[in-house]
């Protein structure tokens, strides 16, 4: 697979993730380009075929949905489920999660027990992506000049005196989260420093 799709059967609302998305690759279908009608199919197809990622990731240590919920209960008993998680998510998520729990009534009338297992599922809510959007969305690519062949310290050629290389034209990728922003910058510090 060399791009990512989302299975139209289990994504809960792309609308809930278009202004997440720090790369606008998330549209809604209505919103699909013309030039790019023909991949809505496409990716219905990719999902039936290509495997799941079913990698999870823990919870982090302190975030106790089921606690959180139940203190609110007691602080805020007018609130719904969905103005609580409006407080630690983006609106359209919590609006969606809180739909799909079934559960947006007032918290005060709600059960603690109903609370719990409404914790206990956001703490374990399974998204699965499974591939990528391809190299048209792509927000790094791999390939590049061999870090091999530059100094660096000045990111200057072994080969060819006065040519330097810097940022996506070397075989260098990291991990998303600024990474690669930061690689770009600090190689052109290097070579601009010496140019």
């Amino acid at each position: 697979p060399n791009m990512l799709v989302i299975d139209p059967d289990e994504c809960i609302d792309c609308a809930v993730c278009i202004p997440e998305c720090p790369a606008n690759a998330i549209v809604a279908e209505e919103d699909v380009p013309s030039d790019q009608i023909h991949l809505i199919q496409l990716n219905a197809e990719l999902t039936k075929i290509w495997p799941s990622i079913t990698r999870t990731k823990p919870a982090l240590p302190d975030a106790d949905a089921v606690a959180m919920l139940l203190a609110a209960k007691r602080e805020t008993p007018r609130a719904t489920l969905r103005s609580t998680l409006d407080r630690c998510l983006p609106a359209r998520l919590a609006e969606t999660l809180a739909g799909r729990l079934g559960r947006d009534a007032r918290l005060a009338d709600l059960p603690d027990r109903a609370l719990a297992a409404a914790g206990a599922r956001l703490a374990d809510w399974r998204f699965r992506p499974n591939g990528t959007e391809g190299y048209a969305k792509a927000e790094v690519t791999l390939g590049g000049i061999s870090t091999a062949a530059l100094s660096s310290q000045t990111m200057e050629s072994k080969r060819v005196p006065g040519l330097y290389a810097i940022g996506e034209a070397v075989d260098v990728t990291g991990w998303l989260g600024g990474y690669n922003f930061q690689w770009a910058w600090a190689s052109g510090v290097a070579a601009g420093e010496v140019v």
